[in-house]
């Protein structure tokens, strides 16, 4: 039976729009709970060197950082769900800092093709039309392309209206603001005018059943260029054909929304000025302009 505090953990993932991280958290996680069953151990009594011994033990460095990070999200809601006065606060709160002393394994970077370069972007949006598959595809695909949005971003966060933080379109100006998912805040994007009826199209197909599988689960039937499609795919090669094309490593970053943006989300930052720059790539630089 699923320990009730990880069937909260896991009400609130899917009540906070993050369906797909539910249910990768519920297998990585009630996985380690049968571990530790096993050891005469539970999630609510569990030390950091069983943690430790259990990820280590897990040959694949990804499918290891991405369960720590399960557990440590997991850890944090249990001390953050406590109310405040309660003795167990401060239990939960010194086993979630112990826990913090796990660091992540370092990933070895395997040399092999990840992204597409133009002429295979145009491929694939060729194979889709060939297929006569939907509009809304379609449109996502060139988007993904565009953009490089996490899923989602682009399948939730770029709703109009209905939800926290949606995203906020100047269609007089091809502009839009869009929030970032890993960082929180809501960063710059903008557009050649020939990309207006594919967002029109996106934004009026949302919002999805399964936000952040989309288009993932429809892309993954194609393989161009020997890379089997995702979303993911569609990221990278936006960073990667930026970064071949000369544009400035901040910008990239900043259309990204990467981590190390902060220093540009600051609060005597002028946005307007680093606006300017990013809408010249998207209008004038971007290798997207000449497929579509």
């Amino acid at each position: 039976m699923i320990d009730v505090e990880l069937n909260k953990f896991l009400e609130n993932l899917n009540d906070s729009n993050r369906k797909p991280a539910a249910k990768t958290y519920r297998s990585v996680l009630t996985t380690f709970a049968g571990w530790l069953e096993g050891r005469g151990s539970t999630l609510s009594t569990f030390t950091t060197t069983e943690a430790d011994t259990y990820f280590r033990n897990i040959k694949n460095v990804y499918t290891a950082n991405m369960a720590l990070g399960a557990l440590k999200s997991y850890m944090s809601f249990r001390f953050r769900s406590i109310p405040a006065g309660d003795p167990k606060s401060a239990i939960e709160h010194q086993r979630y800092l112990q826990l913090e002393s796990i660091r992540a394994r370092p990933k070895r970077r395997v040399p092999g093709k990840v992204a597409l370069t133009p002429s295979e972007v145009s491929e694939l949006l060729e194979e889709i039309k060939r297929h006569k598959r939907s509009e809304v595809l379609y449109a996502g695909t060139a988007l993904i392309f565009l953009w490089g949005a996490r899923s989602m971003e682009q399948e939730h966060f770029m709703r109009d209206i209905g939800i926290p933080h949606h995203a906020e379109y100047r269609w007089d100006k091809n502009e839009m603001m869009l929030w970032t998912s890993k960082v929180h805040y809501m960063r710059f994007l903008a557009w050649h005018e020939k990309f207006t009826p594919y967002i029109k199209t996106w934004v009026k197909a949302l919002p999805f059943t399964t936000p952040g599988e989309y288009l993932t689960t429809h892309l993954n039937r194609y393989t161009i260029g020997g890379v089997n499609i995702t979303s993911r795919v569609g990221r990278k090669s936006v960073q990667t054909n930026m970064i071949l094309d000369g544009v400035e490593g901040w910008i990239v970053d900043a259309i990204l929304g990467h981590q190390n943006t902060n220093s540009i989300a600051d609060t005597y930052t002028d946005f307007s000025m680093y606006e300017s720059r990013i809408k010249d790539v998207f209008v004038n630089k971007h290798y997207m302009n000449e497929l579509i």
